[in-house]
């Protein structure tokens, strides 16, 4: 009967420890996927800012165009 205690406390040592790590595996997997979702939330911001330059340069080059080419005709008509 004593064996059979002694093995039943070795069983249960034995699965407190595996639930442990697995519970290390899920905390890892968690905190690996909140930096993966941080870095995503960061390129899109990135990229929403890019997005945002790239319009207003647009923008500015339109209307530097513009003024180029009244100038240029300005010049034609005097």
């Amino acid at each position: 009967m004593t064996d059979s205690t002694e093995v039943e406390v070795t069983y249960v040592s034995q699965r407190n420890k595996r639930r442990r790590e697995k519970a290390d595996k899920n905390s890892d997997m968690s905190t690996f996927k909140n930096e993966v979702l941080s870095m995503f939330m960061d390129l899109k911001v990135t990229m929403k800012e890019i997005k945002e330059q790239n319009i207003k340069l647009k923008n500015s080059v339109d209307f530097t165009s513009k003024k180029c080419d009244e100038i240029h005709l300005l010049h034609l008509i005097l």
